[in-house]
């Protein structure tokens, strides 16, 4: 009987062992596939981003849905990212990808500077067609855009909305002119200034004194317990005050030392 026991408990525990090394070998191969997958998509991924690049000066009519919705995406990805930079005053350093202060010129991460804001400006209007080759010319220009063409006074007309919106001064002011008559005006009596005379009594007036003398303030040390501020830390360069963990100078773009 005993034995049989022990046979039946020994049974038992093979059972145990063998499902712990079937739960161990299914999270073994779970991990396996999952890391293939994983591998997978991001082939999928690089490929998919060398095509577009190498495709997208000459898109194939097949793909040009997802090239557009591509662009789409990635445009408003872009002013949804200038927005939340406005929102919190930062600009991104392109070098490393770093958030620093709307008026730092240096990137306190890694010192590189601040790119150029490029600012879109309206075109001006044109003004008339060069003579040598037609293209429209812009108002006060010398020279042609196109061709080069220098530009005399007369071959400049000015813009006829211009010229119309202007208005004639002149005549407006020989009408308020007209219309306000001449005054004559009086001519006031010289009057001579007052001299003060200061008396001797004013000299002999005595001062006001305080009835109880003001004792001198006594300067109040911080409790034992109190946290003192933190120093603020200077660029040795240029003077700026620097960001606590910055390890360039966001004003000059020298290192801290």
């Amino acid at each position: 009987m005993f034995e049989h026991f022990t046979s039946k408990m020994k049974n038992y525990g093979d059972t145990i062992k063998q499902g712990a090394q079937n739960i161990s070998e299914t999270a073994s191969i779970s991990r396996e596939i999952s890391q293939l997958r994983n591998d997978i998509n991001k082939t999928y991924q690089n490929l998919g981003e060398d095509f577009y690049r190498q495709n997208r000066t000459n898109v194939p009519d097949r793909y040009r849905e997802f090239f557009d919705h591509l662009e789409q995406q990635t445009a408003a990805l872009k002013a949804a990212e200038k927005a939340l930079q406005d929102v919190k005053g930062t600009w991104v350093c392109p070098n490393c990808g770093a958030e620093n202060p709307k008026e730092g010129r240096f990137c306190g991460n890694c010192g590189s500077p601040r790119p150029a804001v490029k600012e879109n400006k309206p075109a001006a209007a044109p003004a008339g067609l060069c003579p040598k080759c037609g293209a429209p010319l812009v108002e006060g220009a010398m020279f042609c855009g196109n061709c080069g063409c220098r530009l005399e006074r007369q071959e400049m007309p000015r813009n006829a909305s211009t010229a119309a919106q202007e208005p004639a001064v002149e005549p407006l002011m020989q009408e308020v002119d007209r219309a306000v008559p001449e005054e004559s005006v009086e001519e006031l009596p010289d009057v001579e200034p007052e001299t003060i005379r200061v008396t001797e009594e004013t000299e002999d007036i005595p001062r006001p004194v305080l009835d109880t003398p003001v004792e001198p303030t006594e300067s109040i040390a911080p409790a034992a317990g109190e946290q003192q501020p933190e120093a603020a830390l200077f660029c040795a360069n240029c003077g700026a005050k620097l960001a606590p963990d910055a390890a360039f100078c966001q004003e000059c773009g020298a290192k801290v030392c």
